[in-house]
């Protein structure tokens, strides 16, 4: 009989024991329990408090937020600059001027010189993930993979429209792209 009792306060102590382990014991578990549950309780209550009493701290979060985004912005226009005035395309002041650009002018090669400039700090902000990091060798346009998830995170979108134009009896296709607003 003592080495029940002394089974069942070990299993009290470390976990909680069901209640056909326990006879004499269960009331200490269930006791354990209901105060593990009122902790949790109060944590909970002081980590809400503290967010919601703190409107500076909720102030300040949301102006990180909006100081991130500012920056993201800027990194994506001054890719597309550096883009257009190696290909002497006039610079554009919002993402949203982009509008029918040609396919090649972001394919060129020289544009990768610009890229390899700033990918350190596109990664800083973007993420590698979000960037296709792990797949940059297998995709053969890495650039337009880029641009396209760095206007994805803006809430933007780099859409393409194609083009079909006949030049003595031959169709030769164009695509053209467009930074317009993410359609909801």
């Amino acid at each position: 009989m003592n080495t029940r009792n002394v089974r069942v306060s070990r299993i009290s102590k470390s976990e909680p024991a069901s209640e056909s382990d326990s006879t004499s014991g269960g009331k200490t578990t269930t006791d354990s329990a209901s105060t593990r549950k009122s902790k949790e309780k109060s944590k909970r209550k002081s980590s809400e408090e503290s967010t919601s009493s703190d409107p500076t701290q909720v102030h300040n979060i949301s102006k990180r937020m909006l100081e991130l985004i500012q920056c993201k912005y800027n990194m994506t226009l001054k890719l597309i600059n550096l883009i257009f005035t190696s290909h002497g395309i006039e610079c554009v002041k919002e993402l949203t001027d982009v509008k029918n650009v040609d396919r090649n002018v972001f394919i060129d090669r020289k544009n990768y010189t610009h890229l390899d400039q700033m990918i350190d700090d596109i990664y800083k902000y973007f993420g590698k993930k979000e960037c296709s990091y792990n797949q940059r060798n297998k995709i053969k346009n890495y650039i337009l993979t880029i641009i396209k998830n760095m206007c994805r995170q803006l809430a933007l979108e780099l859409t393409k429209k194609y083009k079909n134009i006949q030049i003595k009896g031959f169709v030769k296709s164009y695509i053209f792209y467009s930074i317009e607003y993410t359609r909801l």
